[in-house]
C-alpha cells in the first residue's frame, strides 16, 4: 500500500489504566535510511486529528520537523555514493551516509520530544514519538479517546454556568433573567431593582445579589 496516499490511524487500550488511545501515524515520504529515519514525513491532515490539532498546528509541527532532519540529513552525493558502492564496499560504504542520518535522528526525536513538553499538549496528554524499524519509520501522534470529544478537543472551558444575567427585583418576585430581558416591575414604595445586570458570573453566585426582603422607602 503506498503510505503517501493516506495517513494511518488505529485503536488500542490501555487494560492497566483503563485508559483508551487512538495513534494516528504519519508516513515517511522522503529518502530512507537503513537505521529507519527518512528525510521527510507527510504534513497531509489526517481527519483522525480533526477535534484534537488544528490543520495549521499540525502542518507548522511537520514541516518543523522536516527542516530540522533537513539540517542535518547527508547530501546528495554523499547518500548515493554510500548506497550505490555497497557491493564493492561489502556495505561499508553505507556508513558514509550514516555519520549525518544519525544526527538527524537525534534532532528529530529531541525535537519531538520537546514539542509533547508543550503546556497545550502535556496537559492533554498528546505525544509525538518517532517510531522506526529496519528502514522504514513514521511519526506517531497519540493521545486519550476522550479528546475526540468536541467540546474537550479543543480546550475549552466550559461555560454552562458561567452566563450573564439581568436580575431583576419586585415585591412579589425576585428573578435572574438572561440577558436582555425584563420579567418584572416595581411598584410605588418599594427601591425600583430592575436592571441591575451582572456579567460572567455563575448561575449560583448570582442568587447571592438577591435581597433577602422587601426595601421599603423609610
Amino acid at each position: 500500500m503506498d503510505e503517501t496516499s493516506s495517513l494511518l490511524h488505529h485503536k488500542q487500550t490501555d487494560d492497566a489504566a483503563g485508559t483508551h488511545w487512538v495513534t494516528v501515524r504519519v508516513p515517511a515520504t522522503g529518502l530512507r535510511h537503513f537505521t529507519g529515519i527518512s528525510s521527510r514525513y507527510a504534513n497531509e491532515y489526517p481527519a483522525k486529528l480533526t477535534h484534537v490539532l488544528t490543520p495549521s498546528e499540525f502542518v507548522d509541527i511537520i514541516d518543523r520537523l522536516n527542516e530540522t532532519i533537513a539540517d542535518y540529513w547527508p547530501c546528495t552525493t554523499c547518500y548515493y555514493f554510500g548506497y550505490c558502492c555497497c557491493p564493492c564496499t561489502l556495505g561499508l560504504s553505507v556508513f558514509i551516509p550514516n555519520y549525518c542520518a544519525s544526527y538527524s535522528e537525534l534532532y528529530a526525536t529531541a525535537f519531538l520530544r520537546n514539542v509533547s513538553l508543550k503546556a497545550r499538549y502535556f496537559d492533554r496528554k498528546i505525544s509525538f514519538t518517532l517510531v522506526k524499524s529496519f528502514c522504514s519509520s513514521h511519526i506517531e501522534v497519540k493521545f486519550p479517546a476522550e479528546l475526540l470529544d468536541e467540546e474537550r478537543a479543543v480546550g475549552r472551558d466550559e461555560f454552562d454556568d458561567h452566563h450573564a444575567h439581568v436580575m431583576t427585583y419586585s415585591p412579589n418576585s425576585a428573578v435572574a433573567a438572561s440577558a436582555g430581558t425584563n420579567t418584572s416591575t416595581s411598584t410605588a414604595g418599594d427601591v425600583d431593582l430592575s436592571n441591575i445586570i451582572i456579567t460572567s458570573v455563575p448561575s449560583a453566585a448570582a442568587a447571592a445579589f438577591l435581597p433577602k426582603e422587601r426595601l421599603k422607602k423609610s
